[in-house]
């Protein structure tokens, strides 16, 4: 059995209004524990402004282990509609080498998956389909009993 590997996973990092101590406190557990890799999943800018995507591509590329990246809805031009379909990727290019890159580990493969869409057919197309708010809920609990009934 191979030695077991060490993965960190960070989400929703948000440069922009990114919290500098805890990407201060990520950095330092990255270099404390040597990770066999980092995942970093969606948004990494709040709105995909080039000085945001400055800012996390410089941060990411500090890090001392394998970094793959996969990007969020945050990160596809929000302002510039010509380049959201034709050239999404075009402020991330200093960590073009790991955008949607395979990490091959011992005893496993991490394969990043997009999910992002540049443009859905509906009137709010930033939320995913079939997503409710809280108040749309029916009332019942996972075995089909009226929630109502059961507390009367």
């Amino acid at each position: 059995m191979p030695d077991p590997c060490l993965l960190f996973h960070l989400s929703d990092i948000h440069f922009g209004l990114e919290d500098h101590r805890a990407l201060d406190w990520v950095q330092q557990e990255i270099a404390d524990k040597r990770p066999d890799a980092v995942a970093i999943t969606g948004d990494l800018t709040m709105r995909a402004r080039q000085h945001e995507f400055d800012a996390a591509c410089a941060w990411i590329g500090a890090l001392e282990a394998p970094v793959t990246v996969e990007v969020g809805n945050h990160d596809l031009p929000y302002f510039n509609p010509i380049q959201r379909f034709f050239d999404p990727y075009r402020r991330i290019r200093a960590i073009a080498d790991k955008v949607e890159v395979d990490l091959a580990l011992p005893g496993l493969v991490i394969v990043p998956l997009k999910t992002v869409a540049r443009w859905q057919p509906r009137p709010n197309w930033s939320k995913p389909r079939g997503l409710r708010d809280a108040g749309d809920d029916d009332q019942r609990d996972p075995r089909g009993r009226d929630a109502a009934a059961q507390a009367g």
